[in-house]
């Protein structure tokens, strides 16, 4: 292996971890209701956010994957679903910026990909479905500043647009547009109105 190859996935994960972390300070700073201590809130994400600690150990098993060495990467997603009740997997693509509100149930899988500044909410599912009889797996592509909120399931090769929202408990089977809303099961897409508070 070069020393080229070495060093590539290496400022990947620093890159996009950087991105992660950019993500819970702002998010701290503004729940902030008086003056904003910044090591408090710097001390209390790396300590005390569940969410943080889900997203650095997929970025640390994703190094790993990138690195060959698979066996590592796997141990550490298992660490992670222990530690923080989030399964995702060390080959799922995720960019920078993740936010993770609460990690408890998440479960992404392998294959799918993810842009920047996704944010996302317990009990979330990213899988697969089967298209017989050659069972081919086909996974979520997920778009920019994209938002899903609680206990929603996105299965199969359905692209969620840029901005896009899944509403609780959606079940999206199909595209959802840029700018645009998913909710229901199965899930269906409104223009969205206003911007998303998380």
């Amino acid at each position: 292996m070069t020393k080229k190859k070495i060093l590539n996935p290496f400022r990947e994960f620093s890159v996009n971890l950087k991105g992660d972390l950019q993500r819970y300070f702002a998010t701290g700073f503004r729940k902030a209701q008086k003056k904003i201590n910044k090591p408090k809130i710097i001390f209390e994400t790396f300590l005390f956010k569940a969410g943080f600690h889900a997203v650095f150990l997929y970025r640390f098993s994703y190094l790993f994957y990138r690195l060959g060495l698979s066996w590592i990467a796997w141990l550490i997603q298992r660490f992670s679903v222990m530690v923080t009740g989030a399964e995702i997997e060390y080959n799922a693509e995720i960019a920078k910026g993740m936010l993770i509100a609460h990690p408890v149930g998440i479960v992404i899988g392998r294959g799918t990909k993810i842009g920047e500044r996704f944010t996302c909410y317990q009990n979330v599912t990213f899988g697969a479905r089967h298209l017989d009889p050659k069972r081919i797996f086909d996974f979520p592509a997920v778009g920019k500043e994209v938002t899903v909120f609680a206990g929603a399931v996105v299965v199969g090769g359905c692209k969620l647009g840029d901005g896009a929202v899944v509403g609780a408990n959606a079940v999206v089977l199909s595209d959802v547009p840029a700018k645009h809303i998913a909710v229901g099961i199965p899930a269906k897409n409104k223009p969205l109105k206003g911007e998303v508070a998380y």
